[in-house]
């Protein structure tokens, strides 16, 4: 993947997440969702053992600020508030996203035979499928991981 195509991923990413319900009220909105729902994404990218710990390391890590185009990074407990009520199904357009480029680059051809003819939709849907699932059990666990923390 190219860097311009990279870019046009998370820039897709950071759009869903400045995009996701904002619960706050008042004047309280030191850090935007984008920022909170880049912070919660880039915390993989940190391989930080520890939630509590990651925020601190993205700071650290100046390549992870520019990388994720974070005007600001929220603590654990800001991200926590946050994220904490965004369904899941919100970044479905995310993997949705991804896949559709992945086809127009023939990232999947090989994947487009069974038994020598050509495959239906039916193995396109059935990894969207698998891939909503993989996304919800995700969810899930970083969801009672940082209730733990």
């Amino acid at each position: 993947m190219g860097m311009q195509a990279l870019e046009n991923h998370i820039g897709f990413l950071k759009r869903r997440c400045a995009a996701m319900p904002d619960r706050r009220t008042g004047n309280n909105a030191r850090h935007t969702m984008a920022d909170a729902g880049m912070a919660a994404f880039a915390v993989f990218f940190t391989q930080c053992p520890s939630f509590l710990a990651a925020p601190r390391e993205l700071e650290q890590r100046s390549n992870a600020h520019a990388l994720f185009a974070l005007d600001s990074i929220p603590t654990d407990n800001h991200i926590r508030n946050l994220l904490d009520g965004v369904p899941p199904r919100h970044f479905d357009p995310v993997c949705l996203h991804r896949l559709e480029d992945t086809l127009q680059q023939g990232g999947l051809a090989t994947m487009q035979r069974l038994k020598g003819k050509r495959a239906n939709w039916y193995v396109i849907e059935s990894f969207l499928i698998v891939n909503t699932v993989l996304v919800d059990i995700l969810h899930n666990f970083v969801r009672d991981i940082i209730r733990a923390s």
